[in-house]
């Protein structure tokens, strides 16, 4: 459960920024838009916030499912290479533990990046599939 749902926040937090732009679309009046870009960010960075809890425990629940006799050590006898694996994504947590710190700075640029690409496909849709009036 913990892995899908640390990956599903995960997802959530990238697809956050266009969940807004297409709220802000259909249901916001027109000038909404620089509330709405800040609140995609905070959503983007608050999912990105809250998932890390959930990545951390799997993978130290990955990790300790390699630990057989369950004292906490890893023995000469426990260490397979799996084992190996799950020790060395454990502890490769430079970009978790930085990633408060990055995400600062990554959410902004992804939903500005993903507000350029809906407003850009929305005005070249409207210039291609605009009806004209007949009379």
């Amino acid at each position: 459960m913990m892995p899908t749902t640390g990956t599903m926040l995960a997802y959530l937090s990238v697809a956050a920024p266009a969940i807004a732009y297409l709220v802000r679309r259909h249901l916001l009046r027109r000038g909404a838009e620089p509330l709405v870009f800040i609140l995609g960010c905070i959503a983007c960075y608050g999912l990105l916030l809250l998932s890390l809890p959930f990545t951390e425990a799997a993978i130290e629940a990955d990790m300790y499912s390699f630990d057989l006799n369950g004292d906490g050590i890893f023995d000469d006898s426990e260490m397979t290479p799996e084992a190996k694996a799950a020790m060395r994504r454990w502890s490769s947590d430079v970009g978790r533990n930085f990633a408060p710190f990055t995400g600062l700075f990554i959410c902004p640029i992804w939903s500005a990046m993903v507000y350029a690409v809906f407003a850009f496909g929305y005005r070249i849709g409207n210039a291609f599939f605009r009806t004209k009036a007949i009379g």
